[in-house]
């Protein structure tokens, strides 16, 4: 079986810049690149701390740049496990600020993710 890659992205920091417990301004390119792994078929999850309105204030953001996505601190639905992850998520790529040497920028990250559809095999 083959599916598309499971990415989870980060809020703060990440989509836009920190500004907590504000949302801060959309980081350069993140729309345009969300929406088009969103449209090659990836599942994206957005991975966030926030909680109460401040996830209120977030998922308007998402929604007033028409940013795409599957699930909000969740398992996509189709991802079923044996186990149970709460609060950990599955995902096949993390797209965070705090990475080991920072976040690329939105361009870099459309440069490598979107170069092919890399589809996940299932075993």
């Amino acid at each position: 079986m083959i599916r598309k890659r499971i990415i989870a992205i980060d809020f703060d920091g990440t989509i836009f810049e920190n500004a907590w417990p504000e949302v801060g301004t959309i980081r350069e390119d993140a729309v345009e690149v969300i929406q088009a792994l969103h449209e090659n078929g990836n599942k994206i999850i957005i991975w966030t701390c926030r909680g109460g309105e401040n996830l209120k204030d977030a998922l308007n953001a998402l929604g007033k740049y028409q940013i795409p996505y599957d699930a909000v601190n969740e398992n996509i639905v189709e991802v079923k496990t044996d186990f149970n992850p709460y609060p950990k998520i599955y995902y096949d790529i993390l797209i965070d600020d705090r990475n080991l040497g920072g976040v690329l920028s939105w361009k870099e990250i459309g440069e490598i993710l979107l170069k092919e559809k890399n589809p996940i095999s299932l075993i």
